[in-house]
């Protein structure tokens, strides 16, 4: 059956409820799309206003009141760690290149937010007292006392709603490494050494954010027992949030030491010279093929304008 026969049917079925009911919801066929929600629910298996298209293609009128895109949209032009080939370089060369490839290596952070700890609203609404006694609703270890100047049924004061152990990094965070193919760029020509010396920038960026991964699990929870609410959540998350602002920098720290940045090469090419010097390229070939390849997540890399690395950099012993 065509959509445009299936729509038809719909709004003839809608029609229909309209008339048997006051409270059908009603079609707007200027607006396209059903302007109260469905009367009816499911019926046998099938919400009937559901179904009823805002557009032709593209949209569905979840619940009568709100079209909804179905159109998945394109997926960004990136891709996750893995081995490269030449076709991963769409990109255009840009004008007055010296070096004869780039791979558009990035880091993203996903989930980056720290989780707060406090207390139930509703059930350990405390007020800190000097005897000390134990709350019979808390729950959160401090030693209070019921407020007697609390609404009835709520012998606790919502004022302090005390701040706990617990305050942590989202489970689900980490930093990824990806790589653009569209601004990834390569000359005409390119042989299969020049496309290892590129891998072997995105395996510093997976090495990376490997890392960064590791220090993140490292990030403990902390435990703070305040009970005021806005000095409570702060002294709670900012151990948590220094600790992950500290993670990132170094990993800016250790991006701008072995890939470099805007107008300075990092370690990695310097050494290799872009991957022209083939005995130095074959050593870091070597040390990058090893999952356990150490880099430093402890250690903040300063770069001085003329690149000469303060700190041991991690890399192949000549």
């Amino acid at each position: 059956m065509r959509r445009s026969t299936t729509f038809a049917a719909i709004l003839a079925a809608g029609a229909v409820l309209a008339a048997a009911s006051p409270a059908a919801a009603m079609y707007h066929p200027t607006l396209g799309r059903w302007v109260q929600r469905d009367p009816i629910g499911h019926q046998a298996g099938m919400n009937l206003l559901a179904y009823a298209w805002s557009e032709p293609v593209g949209h569905v009128d979840a619940d009568g009141n709100s079209p909804v895109p179905t159109t998945t949209p394109p997926p960004a032009p990136r891709f996750t760690y893995r081995n490269l080939t030449w076709d991963d370089f769409k990109g255009p060369v840009p004008s007055g290149a010296t070096h004869s490839a780039s791979v558009f290596t990035l880091l993203d952070r996903e989930k980056w937010n720290v989780v707060p700890a406090f207390s139930n609203k509703e059930d350990e609404y405390c007020v800190p007292e000097p005897d000390r006694t134990l709350c019979e609703k808390d729950k959160v270890g401090s030693r209070t006392r019921p407020d007697p100047t609390a609404p009835k049924g709520r012998p606790f004061s919502k004022s302090a709603q005390c701040y706990k152990c617990g305050a942590k990094m989202d489970p689900k965070a980490r930093v990824v490494a990806y790589a653009d193919p569209n601004k990834s760029w390569a000359k005409p020509g390119g042989s299969g050494d020049l496309l290892r010396h590129e891998q072997g920038h995105f395996r510093i960026a997976e090495a990376i954010a490997r890392t960064a991964n590791d220090a993140i699990k490292k990030i403990s929870p902390t435990c703070v027992y305040d009970c005021d609410m806005e000095r409570g959540e702060e002294r709670a998350t900012k151990p948590v949030s220094d600790a992950r602002d500290a993670v990132w920098t170094n990993v800016n720290s250790q991006w701008d030491a072995l890939q470099g940045r805007p107008g300075q090469d990092g370690y990695y090419d310097v050494r290799t010279n872009h991957g022209l010097s083939r005995q130095e390229q074959q050593r870091w070939d070597k040390l990058l093929d090893d999952p356990a390849w150490p880099l430093m997540p402890q250690v903040e890399i300063v770069l001085p304008p003329m690149w000469k690395p303060t700190v041991p950099v991690p890399g192949p012993r000549r």
